[in-house]
């Protein structure tokens, strides 16, 4: 979660950020069932602002239902399974 990117130094200077108004980010990470990190959930404001930890957790629950969608979808399409052993290059980010 990033409450305001322009007082954050990994962002304050990004040109996109700054050309669309961006100002809040929060994100929960879109895990397949073997542990790949496929993208992420995102939600973003034009105004600095927080969310609590019960927010927090309401984002990843949102987060990991779509995962159950796209499992699903994935299975029905016959798609090949990945192999079960997580990236290690990607981290879980803190709470």
């Amino acid at each position: 979660m990033i409450e305001d990117i322009l007082q954050d130094k990994r962002f304050a200077n990004n040109p996109f950020l700054r050309e669309h108004g961006t100002r809040f980010y929060a994100g929960a990470p879109l895990r397949t069932h073997a542990g790949y990190a496929i993208g992420s959930l995102c939600v973003i404001d034009t105004k600095p602002r927080t969310i609590s930890a019960h927010e927090r957790m309401l984002l990843q629950v949102i987060a990991d239902d779509v995962m159950i969608e796209i499992e699903k979808r994935r299975a029905a399409s016959g798609m090949v399974q990945p192999a079960d052993k997580p990236s290690r290059s990607v981290s879980t980010p803190a709470p």
